[in-house]
């Protein structure tokens, strides 16, 4: 059961680092105790608190950071980058109903704030208002016909409602403003992959490792792409990079686990799939269907049934019953020439209708 590709990819995501209106050089530990001793000495000086906000979001205190900045906010309700900082922090907490609304405050404050728009953008995208995160793309090309950026997120947005035309003229102007925008690859070979031009998104999905050799998502797709080639050992060792640099996540692992299946590796395949299940649990079915292949290839035929009649009823998120996907898979692993005796087993068991 093949996992999905990871989604196009915003160039400025709500977790972007506020650009702070003080330009002391000191470091953030010796900041903070200065801006401390300024609002001690004047309660009501807004600069300081916005200012000191932005160094505890240097130092990775977000909570400390909304209080500044909110403090500040309440000094100054016209203060038009503290709404934007505060928008960003409250976006890296998953707070994004909030982060749209600081981004819209700062935009009624200054209706030429490119970064607000493009970060409300971005937050619009996360909650699923497709048209508004366009519409605010748009907004900061209007404002800056040069921003690559705007040009690859508009992109983005335009791949994931399936206008691939619209996507990909937006992500080629991004590259044509900004050769070296990683992102803008991504998107492009992300498109080209939902075209069916695989050998154009190997392309681009390099390109954009290149430009940002820690690029997890690129590595996973990219192994996607090489897996349609049945090119299984390159897809591997993409998988293994995604997992190295995002060993979080669970996708890179569902995803290294299946392929393994194909790469004639079963023991392989069931370690990948532990740990999807681990950090995936939302998953579980499909990642049990894998986990399942993996113990039925490596003769532990009792522990393969037991999760295939575990799952036999339950169903996938694409809408398949799991044993109607157990069934499409087995199919997949014969036209690779990967056979078991005992899937006829299986079959029979996941077929059998109960007696009335």
């Amino acid at each position: 059961m093949r996992p999905s590709l990871t989604t196009p990819a915003p160039s400025n995501s709500i977790r972007n680092t506020p650009t702070p209106t003080t330009t002391a050089a000191s470091p953030s530990g010796a900041k903070i105790a200065d801006y401390t001793r300024a609002v001690e000495l004047d309660p009501k000086y807004a600069l300081a608190y916005y200012n000191r906000g932005v160094a505890k979001w240097g130092k990775g205190d977000i909570d400390g950071a909304i209080a500044d900045y909110t403090r500040a906010i309440e000094l100054d309700p016209k203060f038009t980058h503290t709404y934007y900082n505060r928008g960003v922090a409250k976006g890296a907490k998953g707070d994004i109903d909030g982060a749209i609304a600081d981004y819209t405050r700062a935009i009624e404050l200054d209706p030429k704030d490119a970064r607000a728009y493009n970060d409300r953008g971005v937050a619009k995208q996360a909650k699923g208002d497709l048209d508004g995160a366009i519409a605010d793309c748009t907004r900061v090309i209007e404002l800056n016909p040069k921003n690559a950026n705007a040009y690859n997120n508009r992109g983005s947005f335009k791949g994931i409602k399936g206008d691939v035309v619209g996507a990909i003229a937006d992500v080629n102007r991004a590259i044509e403003l900004d050769p070296k925008l990683a992102a803008a690859y991504y998107n492009r070979a992300y498109t080209k992959q939902g075209k069916g031009d695989i050998d154009g998104a190997i392309a681009d999905y390099t390109h954009a490792i290149e430009l940002d050799p820690r690029c997890a998502r690129c590595y996973h797709n990219r192994g996607g792409s090489y897996f349609n080639k049945k090119q299984y050992d390159a897809a591997i060792k993409d998988l293994q990079k995604a997992t190295e640099f995002d060993p979080k996540n669970g996708v890179n692992y569902s995803s290294l686990g299946w392929y393994q299946l194909f790469n004639r590796k079963p023991h392989e395949s069931i370690a990948a799939s532990l740990k999807a299940l681990e950090l995936s649990p939302d998953e579980a079915v499909m990642i049990k269907g894998n986990l399942a292949h993996g113990y039925l290839f490596d003769n532990q035929f009792e522990k393969a049934k037991a999760l295939y009649l575990e799952n036999k009823d339950a169903k996938l998120h694409d809408g398949r019953a799991f044993n109607q996907a157990v069934l499409d898979d087995f199919k997949d692993f014969q036209e690779a020439g990967i056979t078991h005796p005992d899937m006829q087993k299986i079959k029979a068991l996941l077929t059998t209708k109960p007696e009335q």
